[in-house]
């Protein structure tokens, strides 16, 4: 499994433990019940041809057993399966059973027992079975939960993007029309400074209005959902008066999911935003773009950051968020699209400027 599925070595192990505990108790589970059929079953005159049709029926009932684990546990066609370091635990779980297993076998080799304790050791080997699909069914149960709840927030967090960004383009409709309706008396005033020859007051007077009202369009990439997030940030930027200079290259992003691109970019956003808001003159720098005759997509990002957001002790994040058992979940989400697009992140912030840069890369997966 790792060698030729290129696979991590806990997820080779945890489905190697799978596969081999459900090998081990299909086999005692027959041999349970074989042993039964005849008295002298294991015999030595005969036991070479039993034991070719206990291979058989064992080896259809492990056929037939893993046949029902992949039609219960199966991906959803088109999804990623996500894995985490819960699974070594879930891979131990089989390992133990093994070694039970293994245990039982050995005894019912070596010593003649009565009928009822075979019986008894077959339907703990079933039991035994039974408790470890038991055990997998809660974890993928809690898995798909989790993930749909992920799904949930994000699908949320996009309505709330584009109905922000919505708001954004009626506020700015109206103070054009309430413009176009005063523009005779913004005529007039520009006409009496004029008059009085402070040119420096009309310029000041003009470029108010251009600033305030007469602004283009929000439109900051080609992205259309990308373009909903970052008119969201841009509002909320100028609000906490941080400067926020985003520069987002043409289709470099197009191949990111929404979902993705929405979690990815609202959460650095976020933690962007929440360590500049703390510092006068702060600002955001934003530049991706797609490198030249390679599949990747780069990020930068650079923010104010008073102080160095890194825990002395052992080198991660600290947050000044309020609700503190949330800590930890963008960092987290982040990462988990920068590895799903196979990409590469580094943080890191620098003393002497009072910055914090990000740094990853994502990758353009064939379909």
């Amino acid at each position: 499994i790792f060698i030729f599925f290129n696979s991590s070595w806990y997820v080779a192990l945890f489905h190697a433990s799978i596969a081999t505990a459900t090998m081990s108790l299909t086999e005692l589970i027959t041999m349970s019940l074989f042993s039964h059929l005849t008295y002298a079953f294991y015999q030595d005159e005969i036991i070479l041809n039993n034991l070719s049709i206990l291979a058989v029926f064992s080896k259809l009932f492990y056929f037939l057993s893993l046949q029902l684990i992949v039609l219960l546990f199966k991906q959803p066609q088109g999804s990623t399966p996500k894995y985490n370091h819960e699974i070594p635990m879930l891979a131990f779980v089989s390992l133990i059973t093994v070694f039970t297993l293994l245990t039982f076998g050995i005894i019912s080799i070596n010593a003649k027992l009565p009928s009822s304790i075979d019986y008894m050791i077959g339907i703990s080997s079933f039991l035994l079975f039974i408790i470890n699909i038991i055990v997998f069914g809660i974890y993928n149960y809690n898995q798909k939960k989790s993930q749909e709840f992920t799904e949930l927030q994000i699908q949320f967090q996009k309505e709330y993007d584009s109905a922000e960004y919505y708001k954004m383009l009626v506020k700015q409709h109206e103070d054009q029309s309430i413009l176009i309706h005063d523009i005779k008396k913004h005529l007039n005033s520009i006409a009496s400074l004029n008059e009085k020859g402070h040119q420096e007051e009309i310029a000041t007077y003009i470029n108010r209005i251009i600033s305030s009202d007469l602004r283009n369009s929000v439109r900051v990439c080609d992205n259309e959902m990308l373009n909903v997030i970052l008119s969201r940030y841009l509002h909320l930027c100028e609000d906490k008066r941080i400067e926020f200079r985003p520069d987002i290259r043409s289709a470099c992003v197009d191949f990111v999911q929404e979902t993705d691109l929405t979690a990815l970019f609202c959460n650095l956003l976020d933690n962007a935003l929440e360590s500049a808001e703390k510092q006068e003159d702060s600002f955001i720098e934003l530049n991706v773009n797609k490198k030249e005759n390679t599949p990747f997509t780069v990020l930068t990002m650079t923010n104010s950051c008073r102080v160095n957001p890194f825990s002395s002790k052992d080198g991660t994040l600290v947050t000044h968020k309020k609700d503190k058992l949330r800590h930890g979940y963008g960092i987290k989400s982040i990462k988990r699209i920068v590895n799903k697009y196979n990409g590469d992140i580094q943080m890191y912030y620098d003393k002497e400027t009072t910055t914090f840069h990000t740094i990853l890369t994502l990758k353009n997966l064939p379909q």
